[in-house]
């Protein structure tokens, strides 16, 4: 596989987490994450094998077209982490109350503990 090719399986791994970031369900979320962190050991490891300033012009449109996707993906993450703490900050409303500040009082959530024998 050449490394245009290579860029190129990476990019359509981004373009799939950007689908399961758009659906932004719990578990398409968690699948965008396996996704993202694939895509991002493959790009490591395409990066180890090259000698600095190689590839011709294919290798550069295909990494430019890559670093588009990641864009596109970073404006999704973004997102979603706005929406989920704007989430955060009306559960807080409607379960703590506000702060003396009149800031939305952080949820009070119930701890976890998981034993093993």
């Amino acid at each position: 596989m050449t490394a245009a090719e290579h860029l190129a399986a990476i990019r359509r791994a981004v373009e799939r987490a950007c689908a399961l970031l758009a659906d932004a369900s719990p578990p398409a979320l968690d699948r965008s994450t396996e996704a993202l962190e694939g895509a991002l050991r493959e790009l490591a490891d395409l990066r180890a094998g090259l000698a600095p300033g190689s590839g011709g012009p294919a290798e550069r449109a295909e990494a430019e077209r890559l670093r588009r996707t990641i864009g596109c993906a970073a404006r999704l993450l973004g997102a979603a982490a706005g929406f989920f703490a704007g989430w955060n900050r009306r559960l807080g409303e409607l379960m703590a109350g506000y702060t003396v500040r009149g800031d939305a009082a952080p949820p009070l959530r119930p701890g976890h503990l998981s034993l093993q024998g």
